[in-house]
C-alpha cells in the first residue's frame, strides 16, 4: 500500500496544472470556469466517463473547460492538496491516508463500488484453494505493498500465509505468464481480459466471496474540501457532468471506449482490450446500489475504514500507523452527485 506524500513543491504543482494528456484538454473558453483533473494512473477504463463528459460536452454544458492532468509518482491527493488539480481520482485507502496526513482530501464521486482486485493465476497452475499459495512466489508491483488481504486469504483457508515475492513492477501479468511467478494481485478488468485475449486462462480467488473486506471505492473522484467550502457550485458542476459522463458510459460501453481511445493516442489503448474491460465495468461494476452511478454506501465505508485501521494499513505523515477513529462522513459525500443518474 502506497504512503502518500505529505508535501508537494509548488513549482511541481504548476507544472502538472500545465500538462494535458493528448487531446484531453477542452478547448479554452473565456466564459467557461476553468478546472481540471488528475488521473491516477496512465488513461484507461477507469477514467471513460471523463472522457466521455469531454467528447458529449457534459462539461460545457455545466460551464466548465476541464483539464486532464497526467499521473504524478508525487501522488493524487499530494498534488490536489498543493492546488496542482482541483479534482482527482483516488480509492478508500488513499483518502484513508490523506486524512491521517491532514491533506484536507474528500470523494465526491465514488466511481466503483465493487472490488475487482483478485488473486490471479494461470489455469494450469497446481493451485485449487488459497491455502495453495503458501510458499509460492507473488509477482510483487513494488512500492511496498503489504498483501495483508492476500495473507488473510491464505490464512482464513487454514495456510500460514507465508509467500515468497518477485518485484516485477507493471509487469506482475506477464510475471505470471512467463512462470517467473506463481500468482499476483490483478484486476479481473483489466489484466484479466488481456490474458485472455494474450491467449492464455487465468483463474481467480476473489477476496470477497472468501469474506476478506474488501474496499467500497476502489476508484472514485476526490477534490480538497476548502474548494468545497469556497466553491461548491463549482465542485457540484463537475461532480454532476461527471456523474452524466459514466452513465452515458454504462449505457454506451462500446461507443465509450473508442471515446477514451481517441482521446488518447499517446496511450496506445488497443480498442479490443479496452472495449471489452469497459463492458465489463459497466455491467459489473459501476453501478451503484441507488441504479445509478457514483453513490457512496457510507455503512460500507465505515466498515471499511474501521478495519485498515485496526489492520495499521493507514499511516500518517511521518509515516506511522493512524490509529484514530475516522468516520466516513469525514471522507466522502453523496451530496454533489445528481438525485437520479442522467440516461
Amino acid at each position: 500500500m502506497r504512503k502518500i506524500a505529505t508535501a508537494l513543491a509548488c513549482t511541481l504543482a504548476l507544472t502538472l496544472a500545465g500538462c494535458a494528456t493528448g487531446s484531453s484538454s477542452a478547448t479554452r473558453d473565456p466564459e467557461l470556469k476553468n478546472t481540471s483533473v488528475i488521473l491516477d494512473w496512465t488513461p484507461n477504463t477507469n477514467h471513460t466517463g471523463i472522457y466521455v463528459a469531454q467528447e458529449k460536452g457534459f462539461y460545457r454544458e455545466a460551464g466548465l473547460n476541464v483539464k486532464v492532468v497526467p499521473f504524478s509518482k508525487s501522488g493524487v491527493e499530494s498534488v490536489m492538496a498543493a492546488k496542482g488539480a482541483d479534482f482527482g481520482f483516488s480509492g478508500t485507502d488513499s483518502i484513508a491516508s490523506a486524512k491521517a496526513s491532514n491533506l484536507g482530501i474528500k470523494m465526491v464521486f465514488n466511481l466503483q463500488p465493487k472490488s475487482s482486485y483478485m488473486v490471479g493465476f494461470l489455469d494450469k497452475a497446481d493451485i485449487q484453494r488459497p491455502r495453495d499459495l503458501d510458499g509460492k512466489t507473488l509477482a510483487d508491483f513494488g512500492g511496498g505493498f503489504q498483501h495483508i488481504a492476500t495473507r488473510m486469504l491464505i490464512q482464513k483457508d487454514g495456510g500460514k500465509g507465508d509467500f515468497k515475492k518477485v518485484v516485477a513492477g507493471a509487469q506482475t501479468l506477464q510475471a505470471v505468464e512467463q512462470e517467473r511467478a506463481d500468482f499476483a494481485e490483478l484486476l479481473s478488468t483489466w489484466e484479466g481480459i488481456e490474458a485472455e485475449q494474450s491467449g492464455y486462462k487465468l483463474r481467480y480467488f476473489d477476496y470477497g466471496k472468501f469474506g476478506i473486506p474488501t474496499t467500497p471505492a476502489l476508484l472514485g473522484v476526490s477534490t480538497r474540501e476548502d474548494l468545497i467550502k469556497e466553491n461548491p457550485k463549482l465542485v457540484r458542476a463537475f461532480v454532476q457532468a461527471t456523474q452524466k459522463g459514466y452513465q452515458w458510459a454504462i449505457d454506451h460501453p462500446q461507443e465509450a471506449a473508442q471515446i477514451l481511445v481517441k482521446a488518447n493516442p499517446q496511450a496506445k489503448l488497443d480498442s479490443k482490450l479496452a472495449e471489452a474491460s469497459q463492458a465489463l465495468l459497466s455491467k459489473d461494476y459501476w453501478p451503484d446500489a441507488t441504479g445509478g452511478v457514483g453513490h457512496a454506501d457510507m455503512d460500507k465505508w465505515q466498515s471499511y475504514l474501521d478495519f485498515i485501521i485496526e489492520q495499521k494499513l493507514v499511516y500518517d505523515g511521518d509515516g506511522k500507523p493512524y490509529t484514530q477513529k475516522i468516520s466516513a462522513p469525514e471522507v466522502v459525500t453523496n451530496e454533489f452527485l445528481a438525485k437520479t443518474s442522467s440516461k
